[in-house]
């Protein structure tokens, strides 16, 4: 059906939605995103998309659009913003205009992910123009604020986005491979008290610093135990630190922040239940003593999601896989270090199937001089439009 869908002179048309979106800047926490999701509406209402833009408050904002109106629901899901440009000397272009050379388009969120994001709304728009018929009502969310607090995702679900959702495919970068595990993981920050002393009797105080560290070293031991096929380990480490008072002094307070990355054996509540046990400390045969700690109350808005894994013989991806092939492709199979929005998307339902397909490359995202192949992008919209109709196929 693809073949239908996709008509002369498509390629062209594509490539400028990419390059138009590239120009709009929509670096988290700097710039309004409701001027690229009120971009992106137009577009797609142009087309024949019906879509809304959702305010998020502040500068952030997300757009939604549906097309199709029978079968199990998919959703279609990328982020509207990127990070900061960072050291502008290491950039070799401007990451504010998109340029085009040697077979690959240059600008910030190239590859995280206004790739992935300009693959869904074209192929969108290019299934409701050829009136294809579609295997599954597509649900589309552009969500604003994913590389911050993810307020886009949790707006989904609260706002019911979700309720009928059986797939979600996440357009992050994953160099045109199929991904179907990625990690989970917390912000968790804790504070921890101790007693102020002089320096020189360290014994007759409670360094707090010492037990924060103790706390911390016993987290990541634990953590990194754990491990998985294609997410390698999980993994734990101090991010931020604050305590002491003098040189001279024993601490009574530290505060330390840890980036913890789950893999599927391994939850919140298990990490949580350790730290408890760590914190009773034998320091001399028959002497037990409590770390007085507490970890932030927001730890659930800290919480960057569940881990999730899917098999490659769940139907939602087996049909992604059959467009590959139909494309000239053979499907590759990754797992993914970092947190997206789908991690937020399923938190109702842990058991939704969840993928990742993008023609970015994780190794390009947040770096200067980040940039996509434009023949993956063109190449990932044929596959989407492939995976979405009924029909032999795309392209």
């Amino acid at each position: 059906m693809g073949d239908v869908c996709l008509k002369p002179g498509w390629k062209d048309e594509a490539l400028a939605l990419l390059m138009d979106l590239l120009a709009i800047r929509s670096v988290n926490g700097e710039d309004d995103e409701t001027e690229m999701a009120e971009y992106i509406r137009r577009y797609l209402e142009d087309h024949g998309v019906g879509a809304t833009v959702r305010p998020l408050g502040g500068k952030k904002a997300s757009v939604v659009a549906a097309l199709g109106a029978d079968g199990p629901t998919m959703v279609w899901n990328g982020h509207l913003d990127t990070v900061a440009y960072g050291d502008l000397d290491r950039w070799e272009t401007d990451p504010a205009v998109p340029i085009q050379k040697g077979g690959r388009i240059y600008g910030r969120g190239s590859a995280d992910m206004k790739s992935g994001l300009a693959a869904f709304v074209y192929a969108l728009c290019a299934m409701s123009g050829a009136g294809a018929p579609l295997k599954h009502k597509i649900i589309f969310i552009g969500s604003g604020d994913e590389e911050s607090g993810a307020a886009g995702a949790m707006d989904a679900v609260e706002a019911g986005l979700m309720e009928d959702a059986r797939f979600v495919l996440i357009g992050e970068p994953t160099g045109m491979a199929i991904g179907l595990a990625q990690k989970g993981g917390i912000w968790l920050e804790m504070e921890v008290k101790g007693k102020t002393g002089h320096g020189a009797y360290p014994k007759e105080g409670i360094n707090a610093i010492e037990d924060a560290f103790r706390l911390a070293v016993g987290i990541k031991t634990y953590v990194e135990s754990f491990s998985h096929e294609l997410l390698g380990p999980a993994t734990a480490q101090i991010t931020m630190v604050e305590g002491g008072i003098m040189p001279n002094m024993t601490p009574d307070v530290c505060k330390i922040m840890m980036d913890i990355r789950l893999v599927p054996a391994i939850t919140k509540e298990m990490v949580l239940t350790r730290l408890n046990d760590l914190a009773n400390v034998q320091e001399e045969p028959g002497t037990l003593r409590r770390i007085d700690y507490s970890y932030s109350r927001h730890l659930d808005r800290l919480s960057l999601g569940h881990s999730v894994e899917k098999d490659k013989d769940n139907p939602f991806v087996r049909e992604l896989a059959d467009s590959f092939r139909a494309c000239g492709l053979e499907p590759q199979y990754v797992g993914l270090s970092y947190i997206t929005d789908g991690s937020v998307l399923i938190n109702h339902d842990p058991t939704m199937t969840i993928a990742l397909f993008g023609p970015g490359e994780a190794q390009m995202a947040h770096k200067p001089n980040e940039s996509v192949r434009a023949d993956d992008y063109l190449k990932a919209i044929e596959i989407l439009v492939g995976a979405a109709t009924v029909g032999e196929g795309a392209v």
